[in-house]
Protein backbone atom coordinates (compact mmCIF):
# COMPACT_ATOMS: atom_id res chain seq x y z
CA UNK A 1 0.00 0.00 0.00
CA UNK A 2 1.54 3.35 -0.99
CA UNK A 3 1.38 6.54 1.07
CA UNK A 4 -1.68 7.86 -0.75
CA UNK A 5 -3.67 4.71 0.02
CA UNK A 6 -2.73 5.07 3.69
CA UNK A 7 -3.87 8.69 3.77
CA UNK A 8 -7.18 7.74 2.15
CA UNK A 9 -7.96 5.32 5.00
CA UNK A 10 -7.27 7.79 7.83
CA UNK A 11 -10.43 8.53 9.87
CA UNK A 12 -10.89 12.25 10.56
CA UNK A 13 -12.67 13.00 13.88
CA UNK A 14 -15.85 15.04 13.65
CA UNK A 15 -14.31 17.65 16.01
CA UNK A 16 -11.74 18.44 13.34
CA UNK A 17 -14.00 17.80 10.32
CA UNK A 18 -16.50 20.42 11.49
CA UNK A 19 -14.03 23.27 12.13
CA UNK A 20 -15.12 26.31 10.11
CA UNK A 21 -12.42 28.39 8.44
CA UNK A 22 -13.03 32.15 8.19
CA UNK A 23 -13.58 33.22 4.62
CA UNK A 24 -12.87 36.93 5.09
CA UNK A 25 -9.11 36.62 5.63
CA UNK A 26 -7.35 38.75 3.03
CA UNK A 27 -3.77 39.34 1.99
CA UNK A 28 -2.79 43.04 1.93
CA UNK A 29 -3.67 44.28 -1.53
CA UNK A 30 -0.33 46.02 -2.05
CA UNK A 31 1.76 42.90 -1.35
CA UNK A 32 2.74 40.69 -4.26
CA UNK A 33 4.21 37.26 -3.74
CA UNK A 34 7.81 36.75 -4.81
CA UNK A 35 8.29 35.46 -8.34
CA UNK A 36 11.43 33.52 -7.51
CA UNK A 37 12.09 30.94 -4.88
CA UNK A 38 12.85 32.37 -1.48
CA UNK A 39 16.08 30.35 -1.35
CA UNK A 40 17.26 32.20 -4.48
CA UNK A 41 17.02 35.63 -2.89
CA UNK A 42 20.21 37.67 -3.09
CA UNK A 43 20.63 39.34 0.27
CA UNK A 44 22.83 42.31 1.07
CA UNK A 45 24.26 41.73 4.54
CA UNK A 46 24.80 44.70 6.82
CA UNK A 47 26.86 44.36 10.00
CA UNK A 48 26.09 46.71 12.90
CA UNK A 49 29.50 47.15 14.52
CA UNK A 50 29.85 48.84 17.89
CA UNK A 51 30.36 48.42 21.62
CA UNK A 52 27.67 47.68 24.20
CA UNK A 53 25.27 50.53 24.91
CA UNK A 54 26.29 52.60 21.87
CA UNK A 55 22.74 52.48 20.46
CA UNK A 56 22.89 50.09 17.49
CA UNK A 57 19.41 48.68 18.13
CA UNK A 58 17.93 52.15 18.69
CA UNK A 59 19.10 53.36 15.28
CA UNK A 60 17.81 50.19 13.58
CA UNK A 61 14.45 50.78 15.25
CA UNK A 62 14.30 54.41 14.13
CA UNK A 63 15.43 53.44 10.63
CA UNK A 64 12.61 50.91 10.43
CA UNK A 65 10.01 53.44 11.54
CA UNK A 66 11.19 55.81 8.77
CA UNK A 67 11.38 53.29 5.92
CA UNK A 68 8.02 54.20 4.40
CA UNK A 69 9.01 57.88 4.42
CA UNK A 70 12.33 57.02 2.78
CA UNK A 71 10.70 55.48 -0.32
CA UNK A 72 7.76 57.88 -0.44
CA UNK A 73 6.97 59.18 -3.95
CA UNK A 74 8.71 56.23 -5.59
CA UNK A 75 7.37 52.94 -6.94
CA UNK A 76 9.47 51.01 -4.44
CA UNK A 77 8.56 49.02 -1.37
CA UNK A 78 10.59 47.83 1.59
CA UNK A 79 8.96 45.13 3.71
CA UNK A 80 10.11 43.57 6.97
CA UNK A 81 9.51 39.90 7.63
CA UNK A 82 7.10 39.07 10.45
CA UNK A 83 9.69 38.46 13.18
CA UNK A 84 11.61 41.65 12.29
CA UNK A 85 8.41 43.69 12.32
CA UNK A 86 7.37 42.24 15.69
CA UNK A 87 10.71 42.90 17.40
CA UNK A 88 11.31 46.38 16.00
CA UNK A 89 7.73 47.51 16.61
CA UNK A 90 8.11 46.48 20.25
CA UNK A 91 11.39 48.40 20.50
CA UNK A 92 9.83 51.44 18.84
CA UNK A 93 7.08 51.40 21.47
CA UNK A 94 9.80 51.25 24.13
CA UNK A 95 11.51 54.34 22.69
CA UNK A 96 8.24 56.26 22.39
CA UNK A 97 7.42 55.26 25.97
CA UNK A 98 10.40 57.28 27.21
CA UNK A 99 8.42 60.44 26.48
CA UNK A 100 5.43 61.30 28.64
CA UNK A 101 2.99 64.22 28.93
CA UNK A 102 4.27 67.13 30.95
CA UNK A 103 7.96 66.21 30.77
CA UNK A 104 10.37 69.01 31.68
CA UNK A 105 13.92 69.84 30.65
CA UNK A 106 15.08 69.20 34.21
CA UNK A 107 13.86 65.59 34.06
CA UNK A 108 16.54 62.96 33.67
CA UNK A 109 16.05 60.34 30.97
CA UNK A 110 17.96 57.31 29.71
CA UNK A 111 19.35 57.47 26.19
CA UNK A 112 17.68 54.52 24.44
CA UNK A 113 16.89 50.81 24.48
CA UNK A 114 18.52 48.57 27.04
CA UNK A 115 21.39 46.56 25.56
CA UNK A 116 20.58 43.05 24.34
CA UNK A 117 22.74 40.03 25.11
CA UNK A 118 21.81 37.91 22.07
CA UNK A 119 22.59 38.03 18.37
CA UNK A 120 19.78 39.36 16.21
CA UNK A 121 19.00 39.39 12.51
CA UNK A 122 16.57 41.87 11.01
CA UNK A 123 15.54 41.01 7.46
CA UNK A 124 13.76 42.99 4.74
CA UNK A 125 13.11 42.65 1.05
CA UNK A 126 12.72 45.43 -1.46
CA UNK A 127 11.80 46.02 -5.07
CA UNK A 128 9.13 47.57 -7.27
CA UNK A 129 5.49 47.71 -6.26
CA UNK A 130 4.71 46.35 -9.74
CA UNK A 131 7.17 43.47 -9.67
CA UNK A 132 9.01 41.87 -6.78
CA UNK A 133 12.70 41.39 -7.40
CA UNK A 134 14.38 38.84 -5.18
CA UNK A 135 16.65 41.21 -3.27
CA UNK A 136 16.94 41.45 0.48
CA UNK A 137 18.60 43.37 3.27
CA UNK A 138 19.79 41.61 6.40
CA UNK A 139 20.98 43.70 9.35
CA UNK A 140 23.03 41.73 11.85
CA UNK A 141 23.23 43.08 15.38
CA UNK A 142 25.22 41.40 18.12
CA UNK A 143 26.06 42.05 21.79
CA UNK A 144 28.78 44.66 22.18
CA UNK A 145 30.72 42.19 24.35
CA UNK A 146 31.52 40.22 21.18
CA UNK A 147 34.25 42.74 20.40
CA UNK A 148 36.18 41.34 23.38
CA UNK A 149 34.93 37.80 23.96
CA UNK A 150 34.14 36.59 20.41
CA UNK A 151 36.55 38.44 18.12
CA UNK A 152 36.55 35.69 15.48
CA UNK A 153 32.79 36.05 15.09
CA UNK A 154 33.14 39.81 14.59
CA UNK A 155 35.85 39.25 11.97
CA UNK A 156 33.58 36.79 10.19
CA UNK A 157 30.75 39.35 10.16
CA UNK A 158 33.05 41.99 8.65
CA UNK A 159 34.30 39.60 5.98
CA UNK A 160 30.81 38.42 4.95
CA UNK A 161 29.04 41.78 5.06
CA UNK A 162 28.46 44.00 2.04
CA UNK A 163 27.98 47.05 4.23
CA UNK A 164 29.26 47.83 7.72
CA UNK A 165 27.78 50.40 10.08
CA UNK A 166 30.30 51.49 12.71
CA UNK A 167 28.08 52.92 15.44
CA UNK A 168 29.78 55.60 17.55
CA UNK A 169 28.76 56.91 20.97
CA UNK A 170 29.14 60.62 20.23
CA UNK A 171 29.31 62.03 23.81
CA UNK A 172 32.23 59.71 24.58
CA UNK A 173 33.88 60.88 21.35
CA UNK A 174 33.35 64.59 22.03
CA UNK A 175 33.32 65.25 25.76
CA UNK A 176 36.34 65.66 28.08
CA UNK A 177 38.66 66.01 25.13
CA UNK A 178 37.69 62.53 23.93
CA UNK A 179 39.65 60.76 26.70
CA UNK A 180 36.88 58.13 27.05
CA UNK A 181 36.42 57.52 23.32
CA UNK A 182 38.86 54.62 23.04
CA UNK A 183 37.47 52.60 25.96
CA UNK A 184 33.85 53.18 24.90
CA UNK A 185 33.97 52.95 21.11
CA UNK A 186 36.82 50.41 20.86
CA UNK A 187 38.49 52.26 17.98
CA UNK A 188 41.80 50.35 18.02
CA UNK A 189 40.09 46.98 18.35
CA UNK A 190 37.72 47.66 15.45
CA UNK A 191 40.64 48.85 13.33
CA UNK A 192 42.55 45.64 14.07
CA UNK A 193 39.54 43.55 12.98
CA UNK A 194 39.46 45.26 9.60
CA UNK A 195 43.20 44.87 9.13
CA UNK A 196 42.93 41.16 9.89
CA UNK A 197 40.12 40.59 7.39
CA UNK A 198 40.22 43.10 4.52
CA UNK A 199 42.45 42.33 1.52
CA UNK A 200 42.55 43.60 -2.07
CA UNK A 201 40.50 40.51 -2.98
CA UNK A 202 37.66 41.36 -0.58
CA UNK A 203 34.16 41.92 -1.95
CA UNK A 204 32.89 45.46 -2.49
CA UNK A 205 31.86 47.08 0.78
CA UNK A 206 30.19 50.25 2.00
CA UNK A 207 31.58 51.43 5.35
CA UNK A 208 29.53 53.99 7.28
CA UNK A 209 30.74 55.73 10.42
CA UNK A 210 27.47 56.57 12.19
CA UNK A 211 27.76 58.88 15.22
CA UNK A 212 24.67 58.38 17.42
CA UNK A 213 23.14 60.50 20.20
CA UNK A 214 24.13 63.62 18.26
CA UNK A 215 21.23 65.82 19.35
CA UNK A 216 23.32 68.15 21.56
CA UNK A 217 25.86 68.84 18.82
CA UNK A 218 23.26 69.53 16.16
CA UNK A 219 21.58 72.00 18.48
CA UNK A 220 24.89 73.68 19.30
CA UNK A 221 25.76 73.86 15.57
CA UNK A 222 28.81 71.64 16.17
CA UNK A 223 27.93 68.70 13.97
CA UNK A 224 30.77 69.44 11.52
CA UNK A 225 33.09 69.23 14.51
CA UNK A 226 31.71 65.76 15.22
CA UNK A 227 32.55 64.69 11.66
CA UNK A 228 36.09 66.06 12.03
CA UNK A 229 36.53 64.16 15.31
CA UNK A 230 35.38 60.92 13.66
CA UNK A 231 37.94 61.37 10.88
CA UNK A 232 40.63 62.10 13.45
CA UNK A 233 39.78 59.21 15.80
CA UNK A 234 39.49 56.63 12.98
CA UNK A 235 42.31 58.00 10.84
CA UNK A 236 44.29 54.75 10.94
CA UNK A 237 41.31 52.70 9.73
CA UNK A 238 40.34 55.24 7.03
CA UNK A 239 43.92 55.35 5.73
CA UNK A 240 44.06 51.54 5.62
CA UNK A 241 40.85 51.30 3.58
CA UNK A 242 41.71 54.08 1.14
CA UNK A 243 43.63 53.74 -2.14
CA UNK A 244 46.80 55.75 -2.69
CA UNK A 245 45.02 58.39 -4.77
CA UNK A 246 42.79 59.04 -1.69
CA UNK A 247 39.56 59.18 -3.69
CA UNK A 248 38.82 55.44 -3.79
CA UNK A 249 38.74 52.42 -1.53
CA UNK A 250 41.19 49.51 -1.91
CA UNK A 251 41.25 48.55 -5.61
CA UNK A 252 38.28 50.86 -6.11
CA UNK A 253 36.02 48.46 -4.23
CA UNK A 254 35.09 50.37 -1.08
CA UNK A 255 33.12 53.49 -0.29
CA UNK A 256 33.20 55.22 3.09
CA UNK A 257 31.21 58.05 4.66
CA UNK A 258 30.33 59.73 7.94
CA UNK A 259 26.58 59.77 8.62
CA UNK A 260 25.53 61.38 11.95
CA UNK A 261 22.09 60.54 13.35
CA UNK A 262 19.79 62.07 15.94
CA UNK A 263 18.70 58.83 17.56
CA UNK A 264 15.79 60.22 19.62
CA UNK A 265 15.44 63.81 18.41
CA UNK A 266 14.55 65.60 21.63
CA UNK A 267 16.83 63.96 24.20
CA UNK A 268 20.26 65.56 24.61
CA UNK A 269 23.43 64.61 26.45
CA UNK A 270 23.74 66.57 29.70
CA UNK A 271 26.88 65.43 31.56
CA UNK A 272 28.91 62.55 32.89
CA UNK A 273 28.00 61.88 36.52
CA UNK A 274 30.19 64.03 38.78
CA UNK A 275 31.72 63.02 42.10
CA UNK A 276 34.28 64.45 44.44
CA UNK A 277 37.23 65.70 42.43
CA UNK A 278 35.60 65.36 39.02
CA UNK A 279 33.80 62.76 36.91
CA UNK A 280 32.80 59.63 38.78
CA UNK A 281 34.41 56.63 37.08
CA UNK A 282 34.34 52.87 37.31
CA UNK A 283 36.97 50.27 36.40
CA UNK A 284 35.87 47.44 34.10
CA UNK A 285 38.49 44.83 33.15
CA UNK A 286 41.16 47.35 34.06
CA UNK A 287 39.66 50.12 31.88
CA UNK A 288 38.27 53.37 33.27
CA UNK A 289 34.79 54.45 32.14
CA UNK A 290 32.50 57.27 33.26
CA UNK A 291 30.14 55.61 35.72
CA UNK A 292 27.07 57.19 34.15
CA UNK A 293 26.14 59.43 31.23
CA UNK A 294 23.22 61.75 32.02
CA UNK A 295 20.65 62.82 29.43
CA UNK A 296 17.73 65.24 29.59
CA UNK A 297 14.78 66.34 27.46
CA UNK A 298 15.65 69.07 24.97
CA UNK A 299 12.51 71.08 25.77
CA UNK A 300 9.37 70.89 27.88
CA UNK A 301 6.91 68.49 26.29
CA UNK A 302 9.63 66.75 24.26
CA UNK A 303 8.53 63.99 21.86
CA UNK A 304 10.18 61.08 20.06
CA UNK A 305 11.45 62.70 16.85
CA UNK A 306 14.56 60.96 15.44
CA UNK A 307 16.22 62.62 12.46
CA UNK A 308 18.29 61.28 9.57
CA UNK A 309 17.80 57.64 10.61
CA UNK A 310 16.73 56.82 7.06
CA UNK A 311 19.99 58.16 5.62
CA UNK A 312 22.05 54.95 6.01
CA UNK A 313 19.26 53.09 4.19
CA UNK A 314 19.31 55.60 1.32
CA UNK A 315 23.06 55.17 0.95
CA UNK A 316 22.71 51.38 1.07
CA UNK A 317 20.19 51.42 -1.77
CA UNK A 318 22.36 53.83 -3.77
CA UNK A 319 25.30 51.49 -3.24
CA UNK A 320 23.27 48.61 -4.71
CA UNK A 321 22.25 50.78 -7.68
CA UNK A 322 25.81 51.84 -8.42
CA UNK A 323 26.98 48.22 -8.21
CA UNK A 324 24.28 47.31 -10.72
CA UNK A 325 25.41 49.98 -13.17
CA UNK A 326 29.03 48.84 -12.79
CA UNK A 327 28.35 45.15 -13.30
CA UNK A 328 26.31 45.80 -16.46
CA UNK A 329 29.54 46.99 -18.07
CA UNK A 330 31.80 44.30 -16.61
CA UNK A 331 32.72 41.11 -18.53
CA UNK A 332 31.28 37.99 -16.89
CA UNK A 333 34.71 36.67 -15.95
CA UNK A 334 35.47 39.85 -14.02
CA UNK A 335 32.44 39.65 -11.72
CA UNK A 336 32.71 37.62 -8.54
CA UNK A 337 31.27 37.37 -5.02
CA UNK A 338 28.29 39.58 -4.21
CA UNK A 339 28.37 41.29 -7.61
CA UNK A 340 28.08 37.93 -9.36
CA UNK A 341 25.03 37.01 -7.24
CA UNK A 342 23.54 40.44 -7.89
CA UNK A 343 24.00 40.06 -11.63
CA UNK A 344 22.38 36.62 -11.57
CA UNK A 345 19.43 38.02 -9.60
CA UNK A 346 18.82 40.81 -12.10
CA UNK A 347 19.42 38.75 -15.25
CA UNK A 348 15.88 37.24 -15.51
CA UNK A 349 14.16 40.42 -14.33
CA UNK A 350 12.96 42.68 -17.15
CA UNK A 351 12.29 45.66 -14.89
CA UNK A 352 15.63 45.83 -13.10
CA UNK A 353 16.51 49.09 -14.91
CA UNK A 354 13.24 50.55 -13.66
CA UNK A 355 14.12 49.65 -10.07
CA UNK A 356 17.48 51.39 -10.43
CA UNK A 357 15.72 54.51 -11.71
CA UNK A 358 13.42 54.46 -8.70
CA UNK A 359 16.40 54.18 -6.36
CA UNK A 360 17.89 57.13 -8.24
CA UNK A 361 14.93 59.24 -7.11
CA UNK A 362 16.21 58.90 -3.56
CA UNK A 363 19.33 60.92 -4.43
CA UNK A 364 17.61 64.21 -3.67
CA UNK A 365 16.80 62.97 -0.15
CA UNK A 366 20.38 62.17 0.80
CA UNK A 367 22.52 64.54 2.84
CA UNK A 368 25.51 65.40 0.65
CA UNK A 369 28.07 67.56 2.44
CA UNK A 370 25.38 68.85 4.77
CA UNK A 371 24.24 68.10 8.33
CA UNK A 372 27.67 66.60 9.05
CA UNK A 373 27.47 64.07 6.20
CA UNK A 374 30.70 63.54 4.31
CA UNK A 375 31.77 60.92 1.75
CA UNK A 376 35.42 60.19 2.56
CA UNK A 377 36.12 58.14 -0.55
CA UNK A 378 34.30 56.11 -3.19
CA UNK A 379 31.85 58.88 -4.15
CA UNK A 380 31.10 57.10 -7.43
CA UNK A 381 29.77 54.08 -5.55
CA UNK A 382 27.13 55.92 -3.52
CA UNK A 383 25.95 58.78 -5.72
Amino acid sequence: MDVFEKIKDIKVPDSIRNIKVPVDIKMPVDIKMPKGKKDDKVTMKVCMLGARGVGKTSVLTAMYSNMDEAVKKTNMFINADLSTHTVLKKKEDELRGMFYPGNEMSDSVHSGISADFVESKFTFDFGLTTERINLGLEFRDYPGEYLRVRPETVKEYIEESNAIVIAIDTPHLMECGGIYNEVKNRVSLITSFFKAVITPESDEKLIMFVPLKCEKYYREHRIEEVTEKVCEAYEELITFLRDKDASRGINGKFACLVAPIQTLGEVVFDSFEAGQGGIRTVSVNGEIFPEQANYKFARPGAVYAPEYCEQPLLYLLSFVARQYHSLKQAPSGKVNGFLKRLKEAFAPTPKSDELMKEIGKLTTKKNYNSAGYKVLFGMGKVR
